[in-house]
């Protein structure tokens, strides 16, 4: 697991992780709790970026490289990632398909690199490409945040879910690492 680390943080949880699920009932308390104190370690030291940095960066990208930013999110999340052209994307911004305990899941990925709040207005459009499309659900992520009656649309309708600036930057550091911001560039393919 040491040698995982500082490059691959969320690889170092996924070893302490793997290792408490398969000896965790045969381990003293005292090994146990050492374990979960390193996870913190390195959920805190590893995975936070500060958060300032993160939106300024966020704040500097071009909407298409945001687009391809999420989209290298939802690879890393273990999706297969469709990113659409960027001219007549139909409502979607990213197509992220999977297969999870036999069933398929699809969702449409709506971005939306805004300096203010997102409105329902957007949320209505997306919903209606996901009826029409009739795929598992969209999601609406910002590098902003959501107006109340965009929340409330979404606490509505199960399709629907966002994810805005602090999950966003949350998301980002748990999939990347704290140094995320200096390796947009690389994370995007530019």
């Amino acid at each position: 697991m040491l040698d995982l680390l500082p490059h691959w943080p969320v690889d170092a949880l996924s070893v302490i992780n793997a290792y408490v699920l398969a000896e965790g009932q045969s381990l003293p308390d005292w090994p146990l709790s050492g374990l979960f104190d390193a996870a913190a370690i390195i959920r805190a030291f590893y995975l936070h970026a500060d958060p300032e940095q993160g939106l300024q960066t966020l704040a500097t990208l071009t909407p298409r490289t945001f687009e391809k930013l999420i989209a290298s999110l939802y690879s890393k999340m273990g999706y297969n990632v469709e990113l659409t052209p960027s001219n007549s994307d139909g409502g979607k911004d990213i197509v992220a398909s999977r297969v999870t305990d036999g069933s398929s899941q699809v969702l449409y990925v709506e971005c939306k690199h805004y300096n203010g709040p997102v409105g329902v207005e957007v949320l209505r459009r997306l919903l209606g490409v996901v009826a029409n499309a009739r795929v598992t659900g969209g999601v609406l992520v910002t590098n902003s945040r959501l107006t109340r009656g965009a929340r409330n649309l979404i606490a509505d309708d199960p399709r629907l879910h966002a994810i805005e600036s602090p999950e966003l930057l949350r998301e980002l550091s748990e999939r990347f690492g704290r140094s995320w911001p200096v390796l947009v560039d690389r994370i995007v393919g530019a």
